[in-house]
């Protein structure tokens, strides 16, 4: 009885198919890689870059790459962030959805944040978000000053990567008061 393996395509053109009786090994060139098979076999992929991660670094980042809800409580400390680094002359378009007011900020070249443009009132409501070829529906809400516990607050809001991100930073901090 034959078992056929998976073929693996590796960084270096080798694809290798193994089979229980026989080994069989052929290289791929790009001329076999055209536009008709690379449709029909291939998924893009897009690599990651050293020290990038799928998450903003930062509570007080804003992810403009996917529908969320983002919490803050202060103006000045929201950075817009995005998983690739910016492409040279890419538009962030935003759109504050009650007023229908429009804004279009120029993303800095190869950076994966920015500052809130000064340009754009932040203040709580819904916003359509989009650079490249995704628009993403987000919803913005201030923490009020005299809530007692923001985790919960934020939790209630919809703010979900926030409060991992809390979470994590209260389980990595050592147990005091013993």
């Amino acid at each position: 009885m034959r078992l056929p393996y998976t073929a693996l395509i590796l960084i270096c053109g080798i694809t290798a198919t193994l089979e229980a009786n026989s080994t069989e090994i052929s290289y791929l060139t790009t001329a076999q890689i055209n536009s008709d098979n690379y449709q029909d076999s291939f998924e893009a992929v897009r690599f990651r870059k050293r020290g990038e991660d799928d998450a903003p670094a930062s509570l007080w980042e804003f992810d403009v790459s996917s529908p969320n809800d983002f919490c803050y409580n202060s103006t000045d400390k929201v950075v817009l962030w995005r998983p690739d680094a910016g492409k040279k002359g890419e538009e962030l378009q935003m759109v504050k959805v009650d007023s229908e007011q429009e804004y279009s900020i120029s993303w800095p070249t190869k950076r994966y944040t920015m500052a809130w443009p000064s340009s754009v009132s932040l203040i709580d409501g819904e916003y359509l978000v989009g650079i490249g070829n995704a628009t993403n529906k987000v919803n913005l809400h201030q923490i009020p000053v005299d809530v007692d516990n923001v985790q919960n607050w934020m939790e209630k809001q919809g703010c979900m990567q926030q409060v991992k991100m809390l979470k994590e930073m209260k389980n990595s901090q050592p147990a005091t008061g013993i």
